[in-house]
């Protein structure tokens, strides 16, 4: 887009160096540097009879990452120790507006209750399945964190992933007596 910016009146000559140099440039489009990574923006003076030679600058537009997407999750039902595998769908999977690789991780902040949950993908976009299971005789609450991390990086300000967590809350059994 091209505008015109005029500015008249009996103003210093810092005053309107002043008022040139609070101009800003904003764009809404997701990537603006799309159609040029950089704008042009020719300044040129006149007194009213002849106009100054343009002094020319050019004004570089980058890309900042916008943050990857992931739906809330809620706390897990309650398990029984040794349950086996439990299942839960993640959705709202993305890398954001921006069309790159995505990586779902799960980490269990108590391994020795419930060991680091496994993420596969699934047919369905913005899906993926995490599957986790109590260890053997153990019980109490994990929490469970699910990072997703798209290729976009955090230069400029950038923001390249998103952890949501949730708690699974493994319930003691009373465990049949051995004889020796």
């Amino acid at each position: 887009a091209t505008g015109v910016l005029t500015l008249s009146g009996s103003a210093t000559v810092a005053q309107y160096q002043a008022a040139l140099r609070s101009i800003t440039f904003s764009s809404s489009s997701e990537d603006p540097a799309v159609n040029a990574a950089s704008r042009t923006i020719s300044f040129s003076v006149t007194d009213g009879q002849a106009a100054s030679t343009a002094a020319v600058a050019q004004v570089a537009v980058a890309t900042i990452n916008d943050a990857p997407t992931l739906t809330a999750i809620d706390d897990a039902v309650p398990i029984s120790e040794d349950q086996g595998p439990q299942f839960l769908q993640l959705t709202g999977i993305s890398a954001g507006p921006e069309s790159q690789t995505v990586t779902v991780t799960a980490i269990s902040e108590h391994p020795n209750l419930i060991a680091n949950p496994s993420v596969t993908s699934t047919a369905q976009a913005g899906t993926r399945l995490l599957t986790y299971s109590s260890q053997p005789n153990a019980s109490g609450t994990a929490i469970i964190r699910v990072i997703v991390t798209d290729s976009g990086g955090v230069g400029g300000g950038g923001i390249n992933s998103v952890t949501n967590s949730f708690s699974v809350k493994v319930e003691a059994e009373n465990d049949a007596p051995t004889i020796s």
